[in-house]
């Protein structure tokens, strides 16, 4: 079981699937899967991204 505070008022949180803190009800900032990870991509995100789009964009030339 792993510990997380939280960021605003500190407490410790050991549900690790919870969004939101148990104590102040604020948010947790945690990604939640891959939307999540598109909202505040990295620069590896922002590749992987442009190249995905790149080759959407080629298979859709194709099969037009």
């Amino acid at each position: 079981m792993t510990e997380f505070k939280c960021p605003h008022c500190g407490n410790p949180i050991y549900d690790e699937e919870t969004l939101n803190c148990l104590y102040c009800g604020r948010s947790l900032e945690r990604d939640t899967g891959f939307l999540s990870r598109l909202r505040y991509p990295g620069p590896r995100g922002i590749v992987l991204l442009i190249v995905m789009l790149i080759v959407i964009s080629f298979i859709m030339l194709i099969l037009r």
